[in-house]
């Protein structure tokens, strides 16, 4: 049954948060802009992020369990059979072996790098740009893989489940996955969308998010590596 504090909940990390975070890029975009300008704090906006992140998912948890709700209903029991685990498994490695792909290609080519740069440029004083930065970013990695498969995976799709199938409530929840994530831009609006339907597979298979929480991890780890090693080749001085 739903609750007053579910749609609450629904409401601030789908349209608040991401509203939120659209504004403060603008207000650092036009800071940033002006002559003279102090570098933006990359590592304090990772700070920043981690703890939204668990503040938003330690919500939801503790409106889950005030209800009295069985944990697996949320994707955190033990999921389905092995046989489901391991076709989970699959569609997980395949999607991490293509950007296992893309990295050693990047760090190979020159070129590529320079393509993704340019590609980046504008969103570019959000990404890790040093050794420190990385280190951050990472832990926004293992934060995001924690929290956002219990907000849009299980959370999300739970609520949605309410009203239409198993199949749309992934489709609407990845939407929403991209929208939380427009403030770096309509590509990355995109970019996301179809990681939250590769995580919602994930979750579809094995009815449990907890290979979905370390697929989460592992890419985003392997795509701030790519990314930092995009923009250091790009600035020596980092």
């Amino acid at each position: 049954m739903i609750h007053l504090l579910d749609h609450l909940l629904v409401a601030v990390f789908t349209v608040l948060f991401p509203l939120y975070s659209w504004r403060e890029v603008r207000k650092a975009e036009r800071r940033l802009a002006r002559p003279g300008a102090e570098p933006f704090d990359t590592v304090r906006d990772y700070q920043r992020t981690i703890a939204w992140l668990f503040v938003l998912a330690a919500l939801c948890l503790s409106n889950w369990f005030f209800q009295g709700r069985d944990a697996g209903a949320l994707g955190l029991g033990a999921g389905a059979t092995p046989l489901r685990w391991a076709a989970g498994a699959i569609v997980a490695l395949i999607g991490l072996a293509l950007t296992w792909q893309q990295s050693v290609q990047l760090s190979r080519d020159p070129n590529a790098r320079a393509a993704l740069r340019t590609q980046l440029d504008r969103f570019a004083f959000l990404l890790p740009h040093t050794s420190r930065d990385l280190r951050w970013f990472n832990g926004v990695a293992l934060t995001a893989g924690l929290c956002e498969e219990i907000l849009y995976r299980g959370f999300l799709i739970w609520y949605l489940e309410n009203w239409v199938g198993a199949v749309l409530a992934r489709l609407v929840s990845s939407l929403a996955f991209g929208l939380a994530h427009s403030y770096q831009g309509a590509a990355n609006l995109l970019r996301a969308a179809f990681i939250g339907l590769w995580m919602g597979a994930i979750f579809l298979l094995t009815d449990s998010l907890w290979l979905a929480m370390v697929t989460h991890f592992v890419f985003d780890v392997m795509a701030g590596r790519m990314i930092y090693a995009s923009l250091k080749n790009g600035n020596p001085a980092c």
